[in-house]
Protein backbone atom coordinates (compact mmCIF):
# COMPACT_ATOMS: atom_id res chain seq x y z
CA UNK A 1 0.00 0.00 0.00
CA UNK A 2 1.64 3.21 -0.70
CA UNK A 3 2.66 5.90 1.61
CA UNK A 4 0.45 9.39 1.69
CA UNK A 5 2.60 12.47 2.85
CA UNK A 6 0.91 14.44 5.12
CA UNK A 7 1.79 17.61 6.21
CA UNK A 8 1.88 17.68 10.29
CA UNK A 9 0.33 20.44 11.94
CA UNK A 10 2.12 21.34 15.08
CA UNK A 11 0.59 22.47 18.32
CA UNK A 12 0.43 26.37 18.84
CA UNK A 13 2.85 27.54 21.59
CA UNK A 14 2.47 30.23 23.84
CA UNK A 15 5.63 31.97 25.69
CA UNK A 16 5.16 35.47 28.27
CA UNK A 17 7.40 38.44 27.40
CA UNK A 18 6.04 42.55 27.59
CA UNK A 19 5.34 43.34 24.61
CA UNK A 20 6.78 46.48 22.78
CA UNK A 21 7.36 48.01 19.46
CA UNK A 22 10.78 46.44 19.18
CA UNK A 23 9.86 43.03 20.64
CA UNK A 24 6.69 43.08 18.31
CA UNK A 25 9.62 43.61 15.35
CA UNK A 26 11.89 40.95 16.86
CA UNK A 27 9.45 38.30 16.83
CA UNK A 28 10.23 35.50 13.69
CA UNK A 29 8.30 33.04 12.29
CA UNK A 30 8.69 29.80 13.45
CA UNK A 31 7.50 26.68 12.60
CA UNK A 32 4.42 26.41 14.92
CA UNK A 33 1.91 29.18 15.40
CA UNK A 34 3.61 31.47 18.69
CA UNK A 35 1.00 33.32 20.84
CA UNK A 36 3.32 35.90 22.47
CA UNK A 37 1.41 36.61 26.06
CA UNK A 38 2.17 40.45 27.83
CA UNK A 39 2.98 40.04 31.52
CA UNK A 40 1.35 43.64 32.39
CA UNK A 41 -1.63 43.02 30.67
CA UNK A 42 -3.59 40.01 31.27
CA UNK A 43 -5.42 38.47 28.36
CA UNK A 44 -3.22 40.62 25.46
CA UNK A 45 -1.17 38.74 23.25
CA UNK A 46 0.71 39.00 20.18
CA UNK A 47 0.07 35.94 17.55
CA UNK A 48 2.56 34.88 14.99
CA UNK A 49 1.55 32.56 12.38
CA UNK A 50 4.03 29.94 10.57
CA UNK A 51 3.54 32.32 7.25
CA UNK A 52 5.03 35.24 9.30
CA UNK A 53 1.95 37.16 9.90
CA UNK A 54 1.43 38.95 12.95
CA UNK A 55 -1.28 40.47 14.60
CA UNK A 56 -2.34 41.62 17.91
CA UNK A 57 -5.50 40.08 20.24
CA UNK A 58 -7.46 39.56 22.93
CA UNK A 59 -9.11 36.39 25.69
CA UNK A 60 -10.41 36.65 28.59
CA UNK A 61 -14.16 35.61 30.16
CA UNK A 62 -16.97 37.12 29.58
CA UNK A 63 -17.96 39.09 32.63
CA UNK A 64 -19.15 36.05 35.58
CA UNK A 65 -19.85 33.43 33.32
CA UNK A 66 -17.43 30.71 31.68
CA UNK A 67 -17.90 31.88 27.98
CA UNK A 68 -14.18 32.53 26.84
CA UNK A 69 -14.42 35.09 24.12
CA UNK A 70 -10.82 35.48 21.97
CA UNK A 71 -10.73 38.45 19.11
CA UNK A 72 -8.54 39.55 16.60
CA UNK A 73 -7.26 43.07 17.11
CA UNK A 74 -5.85 44.03 13.66
CA UNK A 75 -2.12 42.90 12.13
CA UNK A 76 0.30 44.90 13.41
CA UNK A 77 1.20 46.39 9.79
CA UNK A 78 -2.12 48.77 11.24
CA UNK A 79 -1.37 49.02 14.32
CA UNK A 80 1.49 50.26 16.25
CA UNK A 81 2.41 48.26 19.79
CA UNK A 82 0.94 51.11 22.06
CA UNK A 83 -2.27 51.97 19.57
CA UNK A 84 -2.85 47.96 20.32
CA UNK A 85 -2.41 48.21 23.51
CA UNK A 86 -5.09 50.99 24.15
CA UNK A 87 -7.52 48.67 22.10
CA UNK A 88 -6.83 46.03 24.04
CA UNK A 89 -7.45 47.76 27.58
CA UNK A 90 -10.95 48.79 26.25
CA UNK A 91 -11.88 45.88 24.88
CA UNK A 92 -10.76 43.51 28.15
CA UNK A 93 -12.34 45.85 30.41
CA UNK A 94 -15.48 46.00 28.18
CA UNK A 95 -15.33 42.01 28.65
CA UNK A 96 -15.49 42.15 32.65
CA UNK A 97 -18.72 43.90 32.49
CA UNK A 98 -19.86 41.56 30.35
CA UNK A 99 -20.13 42.93 27.09
CA UNK A 100 -18.52 41.23 24.38
CA UNK A 101 -16.19 43.67 22.45
CA UNK A 102 -17.32 41.84 18.82
CA UNK A 103 -20.94 42.99 19.37
CA UNK A 104 -19.96 46.61 20.68
CA UNK A 105 -17.65 47.01 17.18
CA UNK A 106 -20.62 45.65 15.18
CA UNK A 107 -23.11 48.64 16.41
CA UNK A 108 -20.31 51.21 16.25
CA UNK A 109 -20.27 49.77 12.47
CA UNK A 110 -23.78 49.75 11.90
CA UNK A 111 -24.08 53.85 13.49
CA UNK A 112 -21.29 54.72 11.97
CA UNK A 113 -22.73 54.18 8.47
CA UNK A 114 -25.60 56.35 9.45
CA UNK A 115 -24.75 58.76 11.67
CA UNK A 116 -20.79 58.61 11.34
CA UNK A 117 -18.56 60.84 13.94
CA UNK A 118 -16.51 63.70 13.09
CA UNK A 119 -13.53 61.86 12.92
CA UNK A 120 -14.61 59.21 10.76
CA UNK A 121 -15.65 61.56 8.26
CA UNK A 122 -12.75 62.98 7.99
CA UNK A 123 -11.53 59.84 7.36
CA UNK A 124 -13.47 59.09 5.06
CA UNK A 125 -12.59 62.06 2.81
CA UNK A 126 -9.07 61.01 3.21
CA UNK A 127 -9.26 57.38 1.77
CA UNK A 128 -11.31 59.29 -1.07
CA UNK A 129 -8.23 61.07 -2.25
CA UNK A 130 -5.72 59.79 -3.53
CA UNK A 131 -2.61 60.62 0.02
CA UNK A 132 -0.26 59.76 1.09
CA UNK A 133 0.39 56.85 4.05
CA UNK A 134 2.19 59.44 5.70
CA UNK A 135 0.03 61.74 5.58
CA UNK A 136 -3.62 59.98 6.62
CA UNK A 137 -1.34 58.73 9.61
CA UNK A 138 -0.78 62.14 10.74
CA UNK A 139 -4.21 63.15 10.33
CA UNK A 140 -4.97 59.80 12.42
CA UNK A 141 -2.52 61.20 15.05
CA UNK A 142 -4.54 64.43 15.65
CA UNK A 143 -7.85 62.94 16.12
CA UNK A 144 -6.13 60.49 18.66
CA UNK A 145 -5.05 63.03 20.61
CA UNK A 146 -7.40 63.13 23.96
CA UNK A 147 -7.88 67.29 23.89
CA UNK A 148 -8.96 66.86 19.85
CA UNK A 149 -10.93 63.26 20.55
CA UNK A 150 -13.86 64.34 22.88
CA UNK A 151 -14.99 66.42 20.28
CA UNK A 152 -14.24 63.89 17.19
CA UNK A 153 -15.79 60.89 18.05
CA UNK A 154 -18.85 62.89 18.41
CA UNK A 155 -21.93 61.82 15.66
CA UNK A 156 -21.31 64.87 13.35
CA UNK A 157 -25.20 65.28 13.34
CA UNK A 158 -25.24 65.97 16.95
CA UNK A 159 -22.50 68.74 16.73
CA UNK A 160 -23.73 72.38 17.24
CA UNK A 161 -22.26 76.12 16.90
CA UNK A 162 -21.95 76.12 20.86
CA UNK A 163 -20.05 73.01 20.92
CA UNK A 164 -17.22 73.51 18.37
CA UNK A 165 -16.87 77.64 19.56
CA UNK A 166 -16.61 76.42 22.93
CA UNK A 167 -13.44 73.29 22.19
CA UNK A 168 -12.09 76.52 20.20
CA UNK A 169 -12.21 78.66 22.70
CA UNK A 170 -10.60 75.99 25.84
CA UNK A 171 -7.34 75.07 23.26
CA UNK A 172 -6.50 77.79 21.06
CA UNK A 173 -4.04 79.31 23.59
CA UNK A 174 -2.83 75.98 25.11
CA UNK A 175 -2.47 74.72 21.84
CA UNK A 176 -2.80 77.09 19.17
CA UNK A 177 -1.42 75.48 16.14
CA UNK A 178 -2.45 71.95 16.84
CA UNK A 179 -5.92 73.89 17.54
CA UNK A 180 -5.49 75.43 14.27
CA UNK A 181 -4.99 72.38 12.11
CA UNK A 182 -7.95 70.84 13.81
CA UNK A 183 -10.03 73.15 12.76
CA UNK A 184 -9.03 73.31 9.36
CA UNK A 185 -9.86 69.47 9.06
CA UNK A 186 -13.39 69.79 11.02
CA UNK A 187 -14.14 72.28 7.98
CA UNK A 188 -13.08 69.53 5.29
CA UNK A 189 -15.05 66.89 7.24
CA UNK A 190 -18.12 69.28 7.62
CA UNK A 191 -17.87 70.28 3.55
CA UNK A 192 -17.79 66.43 2.92
CA UNK A 193 -20.32 65.20 5.05
CA UNK A 194 -22.53 67.72 3.25
CA UNK A 195 -22.15 66.27 -0.38
CA UNK A 196 -22.34 62.91 1.20
CA UNK A 197 -25.58 63.70 1.90
CA UNK A 198 -25.13 63.07 5.98
CA UNK A 199 -26.15 66.60 6.51
CA UNK A 200 -28.38 68.80 5.11
CA UNK A 201 -27.06 71.93 6.37
CA UNK A 202 -22.88 73.21 6.83
CA UNK A 203 -22.72 74.51 10.38
CA UNK A 204 -19.12 74.77 10.13
CA UNK A 205 -19.37 78.04 7.83
CA UNK A 206 -21.46 79.94 9.93
CA UNK A 207 -19.46 78.83 13.19
CA UNK A 208 -16.61 80.38 11.82
CA UNK A 209 -17.80 83.92 12.03
CA UNK A 210 -18.50 83.25 15.57
CA UNK A 211 -14.67 82.55 16.69
CA UNK A 212 -11.83 85.04 17.21
CA UNK A 213 -8.92 82.82 15.16
CA UNK A 214 -5.56 82.83 17.08
CA UNK A 215 -2.62 84.14 15.16
CA UNK A 216 0.95 82.25 16.25
CA UNK A 217 4.23 82.20 14.80
CA UNK A 218 5.56 78.90 13.23
CA UNK A 219 8.25 77.05 15.34
CA UNK A 220 11.43 78.35 13.50
CA UNK A 221 14.68 77.56 15.76
CA UNK A 222 18.20 77.23 14.64
CA UNK A 223 21.89 76.83 15.81
CA UNK A 224 22.95 80.24 15.79
CA UNK A 225 26.03 80.45 13.61
CA UNK A 226 28.78 82.49 15.67
CA UNK A 227 28.16 80.43 18.97
CA UNK A 228 25.83 77.77 19.11
CA UNK A 229 26.71 76.16 15.76
CA UNK A 230 30.65 75.77 16.38
CA UNK A 231 30.39 74.57 19.71
CA UNK A 232 27.78 71.94 18.72
CA UNK A 233 30.05 70.60 15.71
CA UNK A 234 33.37 70.75 18.34
CA UNK A 235 31.21 68.37 21.02
CA UNK A 236 30.84 66.36 17.94
CA UNK A 237 34.19 66.07 17.25
CA UNK A 238 36.17 65.85 20.76
CA UNK A 239 33.12 63.22 21.75
CA UNK A 240 34.12 61.05 18.53
CA UNK A 241 38.13 61.24 19.55
CA UNK A 242 37.15 60.34 22.82
CA UNK A 243 35.55 57.37 21.41
CA UNK A 244 31.86 57.99 23.40
CA UNK A 245 29.91 58.23 20.40
CA UNK A 246 27.38 55.67 18.58
CA UNK A 247 29.35 56.28 14.89
CA UNK A 248 26.53 55.35 13.26
CA UNK A 249 24.17 57.56 14.95
CA UNK A 250 27.13 60.30 14.77
CA UNK A 251 27.21 60.08 11.21
CA UNK A 252 23.38 59.98 10.76
CA UNK A 253 22.97 63.38 12.36
CA UNK A 254 25.94 64.77 10.14
CA UNK A 255 24.63 63.72 6.70
CA UNK A 256 21.42 65.13 7.47
CA UNK A 257 23.46 68.27 8.81
CA UNK A 258 25.58 68.69 5.45
CA UNK A 259 22.36 68.12 3.15
CA UNK A 260 19.57 69.57 5.13
CA UNK A 261 17.57 66.44 5.09
CA UNK A 262 14.67 65.03 6.48
CA UNK A 263 15.73 62.49 9.09
CA UNK A 264 13.62 59.76 7.37
CA UNK A 265 15.24 60.65 4.31
CA UNK A 266 18.92 60.42 5.42
CA UNK A 267 18.40 57.14 7.32
CA UNK A 268 16.65 55.43 4.76
CA UNK A 269 19.94 55.77 2.54
CA UNK A 270 21.29 52.43 0.78
CA UNK A 271 24.44 51.32 -0.64
CA UNK A 272 23.01 50.72 -3.98
CA UNK A 273 21.73 54.20 -3.89
CA UNK A 274 25.30 55.70 -4.30
CA UNK A 275 26.81 56.21 -7.72
CA UNK A 276 30.68 56.46 -7.05
CA UNK A 277 31.44 57.43 -11.12
CA UNK A 278 29.55 60.44 -10.78
CA UNK A 279 30.03 60.40 -7.06
CA UNK A 280 26.30 61.22 -6.56
CA UNK A 281 23.72 59.41 -4.31
CA UNK A 282 19.87 59.27 -4.85
CA UNK A 283 16.95 59.03 -2.26
CA UNK A 284 13.70 58.05 -4.07
CA UNK A 285 10.26 59.53 -3.26
CA UNK A 286 9.05 56.18 -1.23
CA UNK A 287 7.49 55.92 1.96
CA UNK A 288 9.04 58.40 4.83
CA UNK A 289 10.41 60.52 2.53
CA UNK A 290 7.92 63.63 1.70
CA UNK A 291 9.29 63.68 -1.53
CA UNK A 292 7.39 63.91 -4.32
CA UNK A 293 10.14 63.33 -7.34
CA UNK A 294 13.28 61.10 -6.78
CA UNK A 295 16.25 63.52 -5.58
CA UNK A 296 19.61 63.49 -6.68
CA UNK A 297 22.65 65.27 -5.30
CA UNK A 298 26.18 65.42 -5.45
CA UNK A 299 28.73 63.97 -2.67
CA UNK A 300 30.61 66.38 -1.00
CA UNK A 301 34.52 66.01 -0.27
CA UNK A 302 33.18 65.11 3.67
CA UNK A 303 30.78 63.07 2.46
CA UNK A 304 32.70 60.66 0.71
CA UNK A 305 35.10 60.53 3.39
CA UNK A 306 32.02 59.38 6.11
CA UNK A 307 30.97 56.76 3.63
CA UNK A 308 34.21 55.43 2.79
CA UNK A 309 35.24 54.98 6.33
CA UNK A 310 31.17 53.28 6.67
CA UNK A 311 32.14 50.98 3.67
CA UNK A 312 34.88 49.59 4.76
CA UNK A 313 34.10 48.97 8.51
CA UNK A 314 33.76 45.35 9.64
CA UNK A 315 29.59 45.65 11.02
CA UNK A 316 28.75 47.48 7.82
CA UNK A 317 25.12 46.17 6.85
CA UNK A 318 24.83 44.71 3.65
CA UNK A 319 21.59 47.77 2.73
CA UNK A 320 21.67 50.31 4.50
CA UNK A 321 24.41 52.67 4.94
CA UNK A 322 23.22 54.08 9.04
CA UNK A 323 22.19 50.93 10.11
CA UNK A 324 19.58 50.14 13.43
CA UNK A 325 18.63 47.30 15.70
CA UNK A 326 16.83 44.01 13.60
CA UNK A 327 18.41 44.64 10.88
CA UNK A 328 16.50 47.80 9.59
CA UNK A 329 17.93 51.44 9.52
CA UNK A 330 18.67 53.54 12.13
CA UNK A 331 15.26 55.39 13.44
CA UNK A 332 16.36 57.15 17.03
CA UNK A 333 19.86 58.46 17.99
CA UNK A 334 18.33 59.76 21.81
CA UNK A 335 21.67 59.12 23.97
CA UNK A 336 24.10 60.70 21.22
CA UNK A 337 22.15 63.66 20.80
CA UNK A 338 21.90 64.13 24.57
CA UNK A 339 25.86 63.56 24.20
CA UNK A 340 26.31 66.16 22.01
CA UNK A 341 23.90 68.64 23.65
CA UNK A 342 25.35 68.60 27.62
CA UNK A 343 28.69 68.77 25.79
CA UNK A 344 27.57 71.75 24.03
CA UNK A 345 26.04 73.26 27.10
CA UNK A 346 29.14 73.27 28.87
CA UNK A 347 31.05 75.23 26.15
CA UNK A 348 28.33 77.77 25.64
CA UNK A 349 27.90 77.93 29.81
CA UNK A 350 24.47 77.48 28.72
CA UNK A 351 22.22 75.00 30.74
CA UNK A 352 19.34 75.93 29.05
CA UNK A 353 20.84 74.70 25.56
CA UNK A 354 19.04 72.52 23.76
CA UNK A 355 18.52 71.12 19.78
CA UNK A 356 15.99 68.84 17.55
CA UNK A 357 16.91 67.47 14.27
CA UNK A 358 14.50 70.52 12.71
CA UNK A 359 16.49 73.20 13.79
CA UNK A 360 19.38 71.53 11.96
CA UNK A 361 17.29 71.74 8.69
CA UNK A 362 16.58 74.78 9.32
CA UNK A 363 20.27 75.81 10.05
CA UNK A 364 21.38 74.67 6.92
CA UNK A 365 19.27 76.63 5.44
CA UNK A 366 20.70 79.97 6.97
CA UNK A 367 23.89 78.55 6.24
CA UNK A 368 22.54 78.32 2.26
CA UNK A 369 21.98 81.86 2.59
CA UNK A 370 24.97 82.81 4.65
CA UNK A 371 27.10 80.96 1.32
CA UNK A 372 25.12 82.09 -1.41
CA UNK A 373 23.35 79.60 -2.50
CA UNK A 374 20.44 80.64 -4.85
CA UNK A 375 16.83 79.90 -3.50
CA UNK A 376 15.84 77.10 -6.63
CA UNK A 377 18.87 75.34 -5.83
CA UNK A 378 18.19 75.90 -1.77
CA UNK A 379 15.22 73.94 -2.81
CA UNK A 380 15.94 71.83 -4.87
CA UNK A 381 18.82 70.50 -2.47
CA UNK A 382 16.24 70.18 0.68
CA UNK A 383 13.53 68.55 -1.86
CA UNK A 384 10.78 71.35 -1.16
CA UNK A 385 7.94 70.90 -3.52
CA UNK A 386 7.08 74.29 -4.60
CA UNK A 387 5.13 73.48 -7.63
CA UNK A 388 5.66 77.09 -9.40
CA UNK A 389 9.38 76.40 -9.85
CA UNK A 390 9.15 72.29 -9.58
CA UNK A 391 10.51 72.10 -13.37
CA UNK A 392 13.42 74.51 -12.90
CA UNK A 393 13.95 72.77 -9.63
CA UNK A 394 13.76 68.85 -10.66
CA UNK A 395 15.05 68.99 -14.13
CA UNK A 396 18.25 69.63 -14.13
CA UNK A 397 21.47 67.82 -13.56
CA UNK A 398 24.05 70.18 -12.84
CA UNK A 399 25.80 68.27 -10.10
CA UNK A 400 29.51 70.09 -10.57
CA UNK A 401 27.60 73.39 -10.02
CA UNK A 402 25.96 71.96 -6.81
CA UNK A 403 28.88 70.39 -5.67
CA UNK A 404 30.64 73.64 -5.57
CA UNK A 405 27.73 74.97 -4.12
CA UNK A 406 27.48 72.72 -1.51
CA UNK A 407 31.51 72.69 -0.41
CA UNK A 408 31.54 76.28 -0.08
CA UNK A 409 27.95 75.29 2.25
CA UNK A 410 30.77 73.03 4.43
CA UNK A 411 32.97 76.43 4.79
CA UNK A 412 30.28 78.37 6.20
CA UNK A 413 28.99 75.63 8.39
CA UNK A 414 32.50 75.46 9.83
CA UNK A 415 33.53 78.64 9.93
CA UNK A 416 33.52 78.88 13.69
CA UNK A 417 35.18 75.92 14.42
CA UNK A 418 38.76 76.24 16.29
CA UNK A 419 40.51 74.39 13.48
CA UNK A 420 39.60 73.77 9.40
CA UNK A 421 38.67 70.02 8.88
CA UNK A 422 37.92 69.13 12.57
CA UNK A 423 35.05 66.97 11.25
CA UNK A 424 37.53 64.90 8.56
CA UNK A 425 39.80 64.07 11.95
CA UNK A 426 36.89 62.64 12.97
CA UNK A 427 37.35 59.50 10.05
CA UNK A 428 41.17 59.80 9.68
CA UNK A 429 42.21 56.85 11.74
CA UNK A 430 39.94 54.59 9.95
CA UNK A 431 40.32 51.38 7.79
CA UNK A 432 39.88 52.66 4.31
CA UNK A 433 40.99 56.02 5.14
CA UNK A 434 44.39 57.98 4.00
CA UNK A 435 45.11 59.82 7.15
CA UNK A 436 48.24 61.70 5.27
CA UNK A 437 45.56 62.65 2.20
CA UNK A 438 42.89 63.87 5.35
CA UNK A 439 45.39 66.46 6.51
CA UNK A 440 46.72 67.64 3.17
CA UNK A 441 43.77 68.20 1.63
CA UNK A 442 41.51 69.00 4.34
CA UNK A 443 42.82 70.18 7.44
CA UNK A 444 44.91 73.08 8.66
CA UNK A 445 48.49 73.00 7.67
CA UNK A 446 51.32 72.80 10.66
CA UNK A 447 48.38 72.28 13.19
CA UNK A 448 50.10 70.21 15.82
CA UNK A 449 46.92 68.25 16.94
CA UNK A 450 46.38 67.17 13.50
CA UNK A 451 50.05 65.47 12.92
CA UNK A 452 50.10 62.38 10.86
CA UNK A 453 51.15 59.13 12.63
CA UNK A 454 53.30 56.33 11.35
CA UNK A 455 51.55 53.67 9.04
CA UNK A 456 53.00 50.76 9.33
CA UNK A 457 51.92 50.58 5.42
CA UNK A 458 52.03 52.68 2.54
CA UNK A 459 47.61 53.09 1.62
CA UNK A 460 46.11 53.54 -1.42
CA UNK A 461 46.72 57.34 -2.26
CA UNK A 462 43.24 57.53 -3.84
CA UNK A 463 41.23 56.11 -1.34
CA UNK A 464 38.45 57.30 -2.64
CA UNK A 465 38.84 55.00 -5.75
CA UNK A 466 39.44 52.00 -3.83
CA UNK A 467 35.97 52.83 -2.58
CA UNK A 468 34.37 53.12 -5.57
CA UNK A 469 35.90 49.97 -7.12
CA UNK A 470 35.26 47.64 -3.84
CA UNK A 471 31.33 49.19 -4.69
CA UNK A 472 31.16 48.66 -7.57
CA UNK A 473 31.81 44.88 -7.58
CA UNK A 474 29.42 44.42 -4.45
CA UNK A 475 26.83 46.39 -6.19
CA UNK A 476 27.50 44.89 -9.77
Amino acid sequence: MAETNKAIKLKAQSEYKKLTQRTVSAFKPRLYELYIRDTELKGYFLRVQTTGYKAYGIAGKLGTSRKNVQMSIGSVDTFDEKQARALATEYLQLLKQGIDPRQQLKKQTEDSLTNPSLAEVHNAYCLSRDLKKTTIRDYDNVWKQPWVSELGRRPIKELTHNDIVTWYNRNKHKNPRQTEKTFTLMGTAFKYALAMEYLTENIFEKTKALIERVEYKPKETYLEQETELPAFLSSMVELSLEKKLNETHRDWMLFSLLYGMRTTGASLLQWDWIDMNKRTFIIPAIEGTKLKQDLTLPLTNLALVMLTSRWFKKDKHKKYVFQGNNNEHTKVARRTIRKIIDRTKEKLKNPEFHTTWHDWRSTWTNVAIASGIPLDERERIQGHSNKKRASAIYSREVFEVQRDYLEKHHQVLTKGMEYRGELFMMYADDEGIDRDLIIERYTTVDEPSFEPEPQEELIEVDMFKRFATSHKKVNK
